[in-house]
């Protein structure tokens, strides 16, 4: 199957058999019908690469390594025996099984028995293990798997979460950000698509990031907007040492700050005032100052107050 887009992105796609160029059918679609997100991205390819294989190399080896584990797992159980050959003794007609009964001629002597077990390396098991386990921890940090074993692990905190959450962010923010984007359109532009042909809308929608925009609200998009309030926050804290905090407002739309954290960070409604909510809020604040005004005026008329009163009192 071959497919070409054109100038307006429809997709016209034309199936030929497998083993001839003989053509069976033909279509086209008005979106593009395959989502193929690219996670790391190499200049001069059109391709992307995967999480997967950057691993591979680990995988190979780890395979490898858990393979050798087993086998000297094996020959520590089971051994490696040597006999003499010529003798009484055959290992083709031996048994190797518990109560059985072996002919040999000699257990001793100055040639030694006609049968004996060697001597392995003991040590060879827990470099294998060593080394299987730092394969898996390496595989398990390419493809972001920072898991603890519930039986084994202590369950981390908030704050330990929310840390890797953030530092996956600032280490894939690339990848993440072009799997957000090179995702869900295509994937929501082929489900409208999709429902248009079933006759489910009467019209299909065109995502063109004018009119209708996508918006993901996936957890590691929620970590890479913090990484981008993060930067507003700073600036905000630069305003206010440099300029000020009194001159914030010269400087800074504190607003529009907090309406970008609310919209980034996907704080949810019920936690964000209503307008009416926020005009009563500001007004019993307009009320508080003026009674916090009035208090300090009085605060300080109160000892002129009292000094007039005891002059007159002297002056009577």
């Amino acid at each position: 199957m071959t497919e070409n887009a054109d100038e307006k992105g429809a997709v016209e796609s034309t199936h030929t058999a497998e083993k001839s160029s003989q053509i069976t059918g033909s279509g086209s679609r008005g979106r593009q019908p395959i989502a193929v997100p690219r996670y790391y991205r190499v200049p001069g390819e059109a391709y992307g690469r995967g999480p997967i294989l950057m691993a591979l190399p680990s995988i190979k080896t780890l395979n490898r390594a858990q393979e050798l584990v087993l086998k000297s797992a094996a020959i520590q159980m089971l051994g490696i025996w040597a006999y003499r050959a010529g003798g009484t003794f055959n290992p083709d007609t031996s048994k190797l099984a518990p109560g059985a009964f072996w002919a040999m001629q000699s257990t001793g002597g100055v040639l030694g028995p006609d049968v004996q077990r060697l001597d392995t390396a003991t040590g060879q098991l827990n470099v294998g293990r060593l080394i299987t386990d730092q394969l898996q921890n390496q595989i398990k940090s390419t493809l972001h798997d920072g898991r603890i074993d519930p039986a084994t692990g202590t369950p981390e905190s908030a704050s330990q979460i929310t840390a890797r959450l953030r530092q996956n962010a600032e280490t894939h923010i690339g990848a993440f950000g072009r799997l957000n984007r090179e995702t869900m359109p295509v994937i929501a532009s082929r489900t409208f698509e999709i429902l248009n042909e079933f006759s489910v809308l009467p019209d299909p929608r065109r995502i063109d990031e004018l009119l209708i925009q996508t918006e993901v609200v996936s957890p590691m998009a929620q970590a890479i907007n913090a990484h981008r309030m993060g930067a507003i926050g700073d600036y905000l804290s630069a305003v206010d040492a440099i300029a000020g905090q009194e001159n914030r407002t010269l400087h800074a739309n504190v607003d529009r700050m907090v309406g970008a954290f609310e919209k980034g960070l996907q704080i949810s409604s019920d936690f964000v005032p209503t307008p009416q909510e926020r005009e009563a809020a500001e007004q019993a604040l307009q009320e508080s100052k003026v009674e916090e005004q009035a208090a300090q005026l009085a605060d300080r008329a109160a000892p002129q107050i009292a000094t007039s009163l005891l002059t007159e009192g002297a002056a009577a």
